[in-house]
């Protein structure tokens, strides 16, 4: 979702610098002549590989390899062609359409991998960040050489696998496509377990996913060639071949043209005195890729300039200027909608408690929402409950009650980590993995520092929970959280062991060891006396 901050950011440095040198780079991008007429720049098409690439198709047990215009098939199964890459001492990357899918095949492959490497100290460190239920299941897969890769790891242990993968310690590697778009790691063979994805429903996954997939097979300076084979059944042979072995992938689209986008790069503008009126504004959008796809049409920038108006963002006086609210905003870089949530719920209440501020966090476009499942029927007991603390309650028949419900909920997950309960039991009631709530932890962390500020600059006060968001703590964990190693777990077993700031561990040096163990108390008492003396 950068695209459109990426598009707005070269038209801005193109207006400031109109030589600008700018170097662009893709493996995937077929509109390469568009883009560059767009910026006004040569470019140059290469079809060398560092690293030769050839596609396959296993198709029932049978596989066919596509090399230099010849056909190579060979029966063999699945868990085979996994085998004999491995045994060779060739790592294997696998892409899973889904999470659960993953970590069953990695589970499953793990008695291949077991057979010719071991990662018994990776999985120990698995278990140092997290010991839940998923973690012990990754810890087992790597203690056999081999691992599960998603979004709902804590980054820690997508770090160690990664490393594990690239090292050589780890051989099977079954990872969610979302690793093949964002992480650099090769292997001398790839497999695309399927086409489909199911998002809601079954559906066929882009041409430019499949390069992405395809593209990690094969490392430059280790493996003569690359391979990348996709599992397929006989109907869906040919699709494959034609649509995605042989295909283009998608045109680049720019991702400009959605009003939540418009609103919040008009703002930038106006603060950032590229526009100053709606001449000047059309001006700029048409530099953009967006205007040379699509018509930029004057009514729907003048749509969201009146919003931002509305809003108290903008003012018309000679020429369009940013108000005190609209420059905060800008600079925050929120949605303005947020900014304006924000904004007037704090006008409109004396105090925010502390589920009233999280909430409030909850109901912007910012944040990410937890999604409703059949047992969460003790959410809506809850938010009942709770609906004179919310900042707003509708009413159950309203269009808006669902949406409530995904806000309370995720409300009711950050109240439970900053009060300290089990991590893992916060996953298991909310049903997210550990990386999930981190990932909602660091975006809340971020909303409530834009409340904060908000609420500072306009007079207001709202609970301080921008750093007990960010450690997941009460108030008073907050002086001992604060120093480096020790985290929520360990400040609590302090803090109730009589410790409770800075002053208290300095003056309990022989007592720590014994509360959060030998070494941690070393780095701790060194991390103290290197703040002591600077």
């Amino acid at each position: 979702d950068r695209g459109h901050t990426l598009e707005i950011l070269i038209a801005k440095m193109r207006k400031m610098k109109p030589d600008l040198w700018i170097l662009g780079l893709s493996a995937t991008a077929p509109n390469v002549s568009e883009l560059a007429e767009w910026l006004n720049a040569n470019y140059i098409q290469s079809f060398w590989r560092p690293v030769p690439l050839y596609y396959g198709i296993l198709s029932g047990d049978t596989i066919e390899i596509y090399r230099d215009g010849t056909i190579y098939k060979a029966k063999k199964s699945f868990e085979e062609i996994v085998e004999e890459c491995v045994s060779e001492g060739n790592g294997v990357l696998i892409f899973e359409s889904t999470r659960k899918y993953a970590e069953s095949l990695a589970e499953k492959l793990s008695d291949i991998s077991s057979n010719y490497c071991q990662g018994k100290e990776l999985a120990e460190n698995i278990l140092e960040e997290n010991d839940g239920e998923m973690s012990k299941k990754l810890a087992e897969c790597v203690k056999k050489g081999s691992a599960f890769h998603h979004a709902g790891l804590l980054s820690g242990q997508r770090r160690i696998v990664e490393e594990g993968f690239r090292s050589g310690a780890l051989r099977i590697l079954v990872a969610t496509p979302t690793l093949a778009a964002g992480v650099n790691l090769p292997a001398k063979r790839v497999i695309i377990k399927s086409i489909y994805r199911y998002d809601g429903y079954s559906k066929r996954i882009k041409v430019s996913e499949f390069k992405q997939m395809a593209g990690r097979a094969g490392r430059p300076g280790m493996d003569e060639i690359g391979e990348a084979i996709v599992v397929a059944s006989k109907k869906d042979k040919e699709l494959v071949l034609k649509n995605y072995i042989e295909g283009e992938p998608e045109r680049i689209t720019s991702k400009l043209g959605v009003e939540s986008k418009i609103r919040f790069h008009c703002l930038s503008l106006i603060c950032d005195g590229f526009a100053t009126d709606m001449e000047s504004l059309k001006e700029f959008f048409d530099s953009t890729l967006f205007a040379k796809q699509s018509d930029v049409h004057e009514f729907e920038l003048e749509r969201a300039i009146r919003q931002l108006e509305n809003w108290g963002m903008v003012e018309f006086r000679s020429k369009i200027v940013s108000t005190k609210l609209g420059s905060i905003v800008s600079k925050l870089y929120i949605d303005p909608l947020t900014g304006f949530i924000f904004y007037d719920n704090l006008r409109k209440y004396e105090g925010l408690s502390e589920i009233s501020a999280l909430h409030l966090i909850c109901r912007t476009p910012d944040m990410e929402k937890l999604s409703l499942r059949r047992e969460d029927d003790w959410v809506e007991d809850l938010a009942f409950k709770l609906r004179k603390d919310l900042t707003y309650c509708p009413s159950e028949h309203s269009v808006d009650y669902e949406w409530f419900l995904l806000e309370v909920k995720t409300a009711l997950c950050l109240r439970d980590w900053i009060n300290e309960v089990d991590e893992n039991e916060i996953c298991e009631k909310f049903s997210i993995a550990p990386g999930d709530l981190r990932r909602i932890v660091e975006t809340a962390e971020w909303l409530s520092h834009a409340l904060s500020r908000i609420a500072s600059d306009f007079g207001k006060s709202v609970p301080n929970l921008e750093t007990r968001i960010r450690y997941g703590v009460k108030e008073e964990l907050l002086d001992l959280v604060s120093i480096r190693n020790i985290g929520r777990v360990r400040a609590r077993k302090l803090y109730n062991a009589g410790i409770r700031c800075k002053e208290d561990i300095i003056a309990n040096k022989s007592k720590i060891g014994r509360i959060i163990g030998e070494k941690i108390a070393e780095k701790v008492l060194r991390e103290l006396d290197s703040l002591k003396s600077q």
